[in-house]
């Protein structure tokens, strides 16, 4: 008797427990949202980007959702919320609105899955009121939107990661996808990903090769399907495989003669993978200037406080000797790396 009311007792208080944390959550979300209204009521002026993205919006309208050069999600959403807003403009406005409050839902169960819950509070919190993010979220662009997917995507790529649950790498597979179709760029998440379930176990166990080759294989299935109409349509439009109308990856030739083709004059980037790999001394060069100076202007971004947090943060990390904080650390960080020596670096 005493055991099922020590029970019973158990539930109510990890039900208590459960509406404290979404009552705190949504309160953040509020909060994060009520700042961001003043972003409506006085929009910025537009940026370039801001009138191709409405241009692509557009023609998506009219059915030709592939009409633009930008990647088709936030076209799309503009889309979707000028039938409701009727002005183009504030349609883009609103969707960075929502992604950048929404933000603090992601950024809020990282902070709560490293470390415990009044961490991921506090995180919550600062996303809702960083001035950049804060600023990202009242313009015609793709940041507020793609910071989202991105920490999403990463969200649930450690709890793929971690256990390797179906509906994780279901979830983890589409917000990668809607992450790259988004941003080209951020197919290579899904690349870190793969690395991490290859190379290292899981905090609390261990993985045979065959399960961390069907995690992985089944996150780069479901990748595929839920990219393949833009993949497709891509490949119809430009006459081969590439990750968008903006980046152009290729194979290549090691040789100097340089591609006078259609796509290399649409192109914004244009990498060609053995050119790269003829001068390794002069890549590895590119990638380390990058990713210092990449990283440099990246914690021009943050300010003290914000580095006080980080340093304690790392301090928590050694003192508690948890193998799956420590992971979820590194885990995090891997991302940070990409982004800073490849990302930055290649595409911006």
């Amino acid at each position: 008797m005493e055991e099922v009311v020590s029970k019973f007792k158990q539930e109510g208080e990890l039900g208590c427990k459960k509406r404290r944390r979404w009552k705190i959550l949504l309160l953040l979300l509020a909060f994060a949202f009520v700042l961001r209204i003043f972003l409506v009521i006085y929009p910025e002026v537009i940026h370039n980007d801001g009138t191709e993205y409405i241009r692509h919006a557009k023609e998506v309208l009219v059915g030709d959702w592939m009409g633009g050069r930008s990647s088709p999600v936030y076209p799309a959403l503009i889309a979707l919320a000028y039938t409701f807003a009727k002005n183009y403009e504030l349609a883009g406005i609103w969707i960075s609105v929502i992604f950048g409050a929404l933000l603090v839902i992601s950024v809020f169960y990282l902070g709560k899955e490293i470390f415990d819950e009044r961490v991921g509070k506090i995180s919550g919190l600062l996303v809702a009121v960083h001035p950049i993010l804060y600023i990202y979220s009242g313009s015609v662009l793709t940041e507020s939107t793609y910071y989202f997917l991105i920490a999403t995507s990463v969200l649930f790529g450690w709890y793929t990661f971690s256990k390797g649950r179906f509906y994780h790498v279901l979830l983890f597979s589409l917000f990668v996808s809607l992450t790259y179709l988004t941003r080209p760029e951020a197919i290579g998440f899904l690349f870190v990903f793969c690395v991490w379930v290859l190379l290292v176990n899981p905090p609390n166990g261990k993985r045979n090769f065959m399960r961390r080759a069907g995690i992985i294989l089944l996150s780069i299935f479901c990748f595929l399907l839920f990219s393949s109409p833009y993949l497709i349509q891509l490949r119809k439009e430009l006459g081969k495989w590439q990750i968008s109308k903006k980046t152009i990856i290729s194979i290549g030739s090691i040789s100097d003669e340089e591609d006078t083709t259609f796509e290399a004059v649409v192109a914004r980037e244009k990498i060609n993978l053995l050119a790269l790999l003829k001068d390794p001394v002069a890549l590895l060069g590119k990638i380390g200037i990058g990713f210092l100076e990449s990283f440099y202007r990246f914690q021009q971004v943050f300010n003290p406080i914000l580095f006080l947090l980080a340093l304690l943060g790392w301090i928590k990390i050694f003192k508690m000797r948890s193998s799956h904080t420590f992971k979820a650390n590194l885990y995090i960080l891997s991302h940070h790396v990409f982004f800073f020596a490849l990302v930055l670096p290649f595409f911006w």
